[in-house]
């Protein structure tokens, strides 16, 4: 509209996936915007090598596709600064929309080296400046289907989403639902108070295999990002192993449980690459989210599901304010959360400097002085932006960050 200041929002699948990652893209380009005081955000697809997706061996182009059609494209729709798509077959298609850096995302994004920005490590750096996670949410009309659909299946009852995991092109077992538990904690559920909902995968959800009969499932959900996401914030407690639909809890206000964490059989779970990617370990939570948000780390087994399910009605019905956010809680997850933010800050001063990377080294600087008592810990923030110059930083890093901080005067000591 005339008048909007326009965020442009590339999604290059040369460098990033058609799968669930997107809603996490669509956080981190909503936190930009606020960050940056933009009106509206315009989402633009832009094609990648292998027939318009990117070079994966994990996923076929028809299970690309279907996640494109029933996830990515109607997604859009979780932000409400959200008021237009662009999907491209051509790449030469995106010049045109290229012409202002300050208001394209991500950051120094580029046709002949597009950058993609749908990792967690953006969202810790937002919780390192103070910010306030965009909680995303499904459009009115979705709302009102869901409500209905609760409704018809529940009445008075207070519903309790399941949500399977079932990926074809991942036979864990250790990641999938424990369906003997959950039948178990079922059973010994107050069925007159409670309804339990069950959630397929896309592929299976009008499958007819007798998977939890008796109990109502929500085919519609499978399918529907919109629904899926108003369902769940629609519904008392929803239950989740980790898997990908888990965001749409995640980045909503929905109260939600997330069983078996981390698993060893797959490295995208394995508590090294959590470590890695989400500064998290045993134990922890995901600091930036709400309180109302639990990681289990234990398996589902009947016995933690009744124990953690009992804490939330606990916390819910007490009336504590569940929109308070988790923090870092010990040593060992700060200095998690401080190497993410550092590799991701090294990654944007490959390219530039702007004041929301001196923001972030000047809290990792204020955390390290506190560790620097630590007898194990020793840490040098200038130290190592000179030991990585001419290699992952450009020469003269150093100088650029001084003199940004210089004109800012944010107190980051170099």
């Amino acid at each position: 509209m005339i008048g909007q200041n326009y965020l442009n929002c590339f999604y290059d699948f040369t460098v990033s996936p058609a799968y669930f990652d997107f809603i996490t893209y669509l956080e981190v380009a909503e936190l930009h915007r606020i960050r940056h005081n933009f009106d509206k955000i315009r989402i633009i697809f832009v094609p990648g090598p292998n027939n318009g997706f990117r070079n994966d061996t994990l996923r076929t182009t028809e299970s690309n596709q279907l996640m494109t059609r029933n996830v990515l494209l109607p997604a859009c729709h979780l932000l409400k600064s959200c008021d237009s798509t662009i999907w491209l077959d051509q790449r030469e298609a995106a010049q045109e929309l290229l012409n202002n850096p300050a208001s394209t995302f991500p950051r120094d994004y580029h046709l002949n080296e597009p950058v993609s920005d749908y990792l967690e490590g953006a969202i810790q750096c937002a919780f390192l400046r103070d910010e306030t996670i965009a909680y995303l949410t499904a459009p009115q009309d979705k709302h009102k289907s869901a409500q209905a659909f609760i409704q018809s299946v529940c009445g008075d009852k207070k519903p309790l989403t399941v949500t399977l995991r079932e990926a074809a092109h991942d036979s864990s077992e250790r990641r999938k639902i424990d369906i003997v538990e959950w039948e178990r904690f079922f059973k010994q559920l107050d069925l007159k108070l409670y309804q339990p909902i069950i959630v397929r995968d896309t592929a299976n959800a009008f499958s007819n295999d007798n998977i939890f009969s008796g109990y109502p499932q929500a085919p519609v959900a499978s399918i529907d990002v919109l629904f899926r996401t108003a369902l769940y914030e629609n519904s008392y407690i929803n239950f989740f192993v980790n898997n990908g639909p888990y965001v749409c809890a995640l980045y909503t206000k929905c109260n939600s449980i997330v069983f078996k964490y981390s698993n060893e059989d797959v490295y995208a779970t394995s508590r090294k690459f959590l470590k890695a990617s989400l500064g998290l370990a045993y134990g922890d939570q995901r600091p930036i989210t709400e309180k109302r948000t639990i990681i289990a780390w234990e398996d589902d087994t009947a016995e933690n599901i009744k124990e953690y399910f009992n804490f939330t009605v606990n916390q819910i019905e007490s009336g504590i304010d569940l929109s308070e956010q988790h923090n870092i809680n010990t040593g060992e997850q700060t200095l998690n959360t401080i190497n993410i933010a550092i590799n991701y800050v090294f990654t944007k001063l490959k390219r530039s400097v702007h004041e929301e990377d001196i923001k972030v080294l000047k809290r990792i600087q204020d955390m390290t002085d506190i560790l620097s008592e630590e007898p194990t810990w020793n840490f040098n923030l200038q130290d190592t932006i000179i030991e990585h110059e001419g290699g992952i930083l450009p020469t003269g890093s150093l100088e650029k960050i001084r003199a940004l901080e210089e004109k800012l005067q944010l107190g980051l000591r170099l």
